[in-house]
């Protein structure tokens, strides 16, 4: 498994990842994490859990990776992968897996759910592990890529009628709660695509809460 240090990347072996997570409560993983303000944000405020963030693109990872190593902080990885290409030793060991506010093909597995992209999710967490999605677009605001991947109106029929049912039957989830949000809740969320979010206009966002049986 890949992880990426400052400007630097490195491999990180099971044996060695186990090692990491037997000094910390709980592991937090966040999948398509982008610059990893999430991760770190959060492992700074929690040096008692494990914070592991997710993404393909390794540029991205460095922006958070080295704040990450001004701050000497030991509870927070960033791992080059992505739902296409997951490294198997991600596979059970999360307690909270986070996707928050997805793009592209991510984007695309939970709204256009498929087997093989619910069971990949599901992989990430223990058995009664959390996942917490946060889902928000609109066509009017983002309408080439909305169409490029297909995707449905963001509404609680989608939830309720394409989105739970496929997370049920391919990943073995739950649905524990799921509500409407508006911006003013993207506050707490700590990534950048949030924050930038809070300033711009309305749009259909909602959060869904599954944990895995």
């Amino acid at each position: 498994m890949q992880i990426v240090k400052g400007n630097k990347k490195e491999e990180l072996t099971r044996e060695q990842l186990e090692k990491i997570i037997s000094m910390n409560n709980e592991v937090i993983v966040d999948l398509g994490t982008g610059d990893g303000r999430f991760i770190f944000k959060n492992a700074l405020d929690n040096p008692n859990n494990l914070y592991i963030g997710i993404d393909p693109s390794e540029k991205q990872l460095e922006v958070y990776s080295k704040e990450t190593n001004k701050k000497r902080l030991e509870n927070a990885l960033f791992v080059v992968g992505s739902i296409e290409k997951l490294p198997e030793d991600l596979y059970g060991i999360a307690d909270y897996l986070y996707v928050n506010l997805p793009w592209g093909s991510l984007l695309e597995s939970i709204v256009n759910p498929t087997k093989d992209g619910v069971s990949t999710l599901a992989s990430i967490l223990k058995s009664e592990g959390i996942m917490e999605i946060t889902l928000g677009y609109h066509d009017e605001a983002e309408p080439g890529e909305t169409q490029r991947l297909n995707l449905p109106a963001l509404n609680e029929e989608l939830v309720k009628e394409v989105i739970y049912p496929a997370f049920g039957a391919f990943g073995n989830l739950e649905l524990e709660k799921y509500k409407q949000i508006d911006k003013s809740e993207l506050k707490g969320l700590e990534t950048s695509w949030a924050k930038k979010l809070t300033f711009g206009n309305e749009r259909p966002m909602y959060k869904l809460i599954f944990s895995k049986n």
